[in-house]
């Protein structure tokens, strides 16, 4: 099976929100999230161990999940992906690590993910 029909078969579907900030009139950054342009992606999602996520990403990471995706997903550090089915149902996750290149192929990218605590992703 290649990778595409791996991602589309097992990989669960995400939905790809963005913050955008602005000014209020008394000068107050507010944040408001927003769908991407790429509204959803399919993501293959592996929790991790703190050892793995340091080998993968350096001594500093604060991810605990592994996304592996279509390299041509609009998915940003800071975004935030809200899993819609499969084993991690209702999970918001935030992108923590700058999206890296797959040890599987050019045509996937790795995406370090944690938690995500913001209100208001939905």
């Amino acid at each position: 099976m290649s990778i595409s029909g791996l991602l589309d078969t097992r990989g669960a579907s995400a939905r790809v929100r963005r913050a955008v900030q602005t000014q209020s009139g008394t000068g107050a950054t507010m944040r408001t999230w927003e769908d991407a342009p790429t509204a959803r992606v399919k993501v293959l999602l592996e929790e991790l161990t703190a050892e793995k996520a340091q080998r993968i990403w350096g001594a500093e990471s604060v991810a605990r999940f592994r996304a592996t995706i279509d390299a041509d997903g609009d998915v940003q550090k800071y975004d935030v992906l809200v899993i819609e089915d499969g084993r991690f149902v209702g999970l918001q996750l935030r992108v923590e690590e700058d999206p890296r290149g797959s040890e599987l192929g050019p045509q996937l990218k790795l995406l370090g993910l944690a938690t995500a605590k913001d209100k208001g992703v939905i």
